[in-house]
């Protein structure tokens, strides 16, 4: 009831600055649907017009831990409003891009968030390559602090920092090359998630679903284009290694842990496969997996229900 009635007194200020003072009765009456800023389109849009305005709106609320965890469920276990944000440049740059740098990105990430089971979340889809083919991803958690915050940033959702990743043994790890350097994210990769984490070409991976030396767990390994060389696209390990053989690039092993699940990628057949469940989407949710319920391309978003 408490909380029920903050959202009151949040939804009277929302629609007071909003919609003027003549619509704050039609915002009060429904604030007990505690994501009706979120769902309504109307509201959503003004929300992100104004972008100062809502974080000067939200970021007080953050300071209330159970509050916090009920507004990070409404922004992004909300499909329409996470497609309104990844279409909406202005939105990202005036407001959810100072967010990431704020108290209250950075109490959203430092918690353990257990998402609402009983509501999708929309998760932002990334891309990158297996042996000269196409393959979509997404990224949850990471073992360090710092990438955890450059994932955020990277897709305007919280990648989740949890150091107990570096407790699973080796045998469970799989690899990801991730480019510290070469070809540019914006000539050849686009936004909103093309290319990867440091702003060069999108990560190669070492094995898709299906095989079994496939893990969604991943060790960053670190790849530099040396001096005097001239970078291109690499999109296989065997033209990695192949380059580091020549001289061109330099290898290094990270002591990071990301969860990066490959949700797309192609069969050796040449079929295109979309994975239908996520056994460990989150490992900060232990009692629950993911069902891809539905992986939207355009929008760089994949929706995932949680099952026991």
């Amino acid at each position: 009831m408490v909380l029920k009635t903050i959202f009151v007194i949040i939804g009277i200020a929302v629609g007071v600055f909003f919609v003027g003072i003549s619509g704050g009765y039609a915002i009060f009456s429904y604030t007990y649907n505690s994501d009706m800023m979120f769902q309504n389109s109307q509201m959503s849009n003004q929300m992100m017009q104004n972008p100062q305005a809502m974080q000067n709106v939200l970021e007080p609320m953050m300071n209330e831990p159970q509050l916090r965890q009920q507004m990070y469920g409404m922004m992004f276990q909300n499909q329409q409003f996470m497609q309104n944000m990844m279409n909406n440049s202005q939105f990202q740059s005036q407001w959810m891009s100072p967010m990431m740098g704020s108290s209250m990105m950075s109490q959203i990430t430092s918690d353990k968030i257990l998402f609402n089971p009983d509501v999708p979340v929309n998760i932002p889809v990334l891309g990158g390559n297996y042996k000269d083919t196409k393959v979509y991803f997404i990224h949850t958690e990471v073992s360090d602090k710092d990438i955890a915050d450059m994932m955020t940033d990277m897709t305007n959702f919280p990648t989740l920092h949890v150091s107990t990743l570096t407790n699973i043994p080796p045998k469970d790890l799989g690899k990801v090359y991730v480019f510290a350097n070469g070809v540019p994210r914006s000539s050849e990769f686009p936004r909103p998630h093309g290319g990867g984490p440091f702003g060069f070409q999108e990560d190669v991976f070492d094995s898709i679903p299906g095989q079994e030396q496939y893990r969604q767990f991943k060790i960053p390994q670190l790849v530099k284009w040396n001096e005097g060389v001239n970078p291109r696209i690499l999109t296989s390990v065997d033209k990695i290694l192949q380059a580091r053989a020549d001289g061109e690039i330099s290898i290094q092993q990270t002591d990071i842990v990301v969860n990066m699940p490959i949700i797309i990628w192609q069969s050796q057949d040449g079929k295109l496969q979309v994975a239908s469940e996520i056994e460990k989407i989150f490992i900060t949710m232990p009692d629950y997996k993911g069902e891809i319920v539905n992986v939207n391309d355009g929008n760089f978003i994949a929706t995932i229900k949680f099952i026991r």
